[in-house]
């Protein structure tokens, strides 16, 4: 009995794991995209608004229609803007 469905079994528990790691990926793909996308949008508003040196969050988040957390999180990630030393949840360029 185990050997007529043992061929099913097999194919089955690989085609699991084949495309568990495809969704992985896809979803790693989609992340970084949303991430360089929110970035280069970030980034933009920084080289648009020279007037002052820092923004806060609440600013950056209005003007490139993020959400604030959103755009706290990409602020932290990113290798091409930084925080503010002296006070918290303000940004700029590097």
């Amino acid at each position: 009995m185990w050997e007529e469905y043992k061929h099913d079994i097999i194919k089955g528990f690989f085609t699991g794991i084949f495309g568990g790691i495809g969704v992985f990926i896809i979803k790693a793909l989609w992340d970084w995209y949303l991430f360089h996308r929110d970035e280069r949008r970030i980034v933009r508003f920084f080289r648009n608004n020279t007037g002052f040196t820092f923004y806060n969050t609440h600013r950056i988040a209005a003007e490139v229609d993020l959400t604030e957390s959103r755009t706290a999180f990409v602020c932290s990630s990113s290798d091409r803007i930084k925080r503010n030393e002296r006070e918290t949840e303000t940004w700029q360029l590097r």
